[in-house]
């Protein structure tokens, strides 16, 4: 009995020795499985912080973008109303492809506003212009009969187009 005992502990300890090998690979692969994880959950933290921050960026762009093109505008519409002053809304409209409304209102703004590279002034009169009232009042009425903008038809740059009637807001 003392031999067959002596195989059954053999056998005993072969079956645990082969037992803490599997054990031991699947401790290993569970590991290596926590590791993957791990290393996932921080590539996703990553992720979302290199989003925050392209946002922030695009957003610190857009800002100055904004800036920018508001002084762009601002300059556009001054040297409009430049134009209106000089001649009529009408012919700065028709010159520059901007609305007669908006060649009107940038002329008003210009009249209101001092212009530093305006020459000084030389005690001569200013030359006969229709009226701010006369553009907007003459343009706002020949448009809601016909839709073409008055004095376009035979102008001497062809701008005989028609513009819509305005929409009021």
């Amino acid at each position: 009995m003392a031999a067959r005992s002596d195989s059954r502990q053999a056998k005993l300890a072969r079956a645990r020795e082969e037992a803490r090998l599997r054990n031991a690979e699947k401790r290993k692969e569970e590991e290596k499985l926590e590791d993957l994880a791990t290393e996932y959950f921080f590539l996703q933290g990553e992720i979302t912080d290199a989003r925050e921050a392209a946002a922030k960026r695009i957003a610190d762009i857009q800002e100055e973008l904004a800036k920018a093109v508001a002084g762009l505008e601002e300059q556009a519409t001054s040297i409009v109303g430049q134009v209106a002053v000089l001649r009529t809304a009408q012919e700065a409209s028709t010159r520059l492809g901007v609305p007669v409304a908006a060649a009107t209102a940038a002329r008003k703004l210009a009249k209101a506003t001092p212009v530093d590279s305006a020459p000084a002034d030389s005690g001569k009169p200013e030359p006969d212009a229709p009226s701010e009232d006369a553009d907007s009042t003459a343009g706002t009425a020949a448009e809601s009969v016909s839709g073409q903008v008055p004095g376009q038809a035979g102008s001497p740059d062809g701008a005989g187009q028609t513009q819509p009637p305005e929409v009021p807001v």
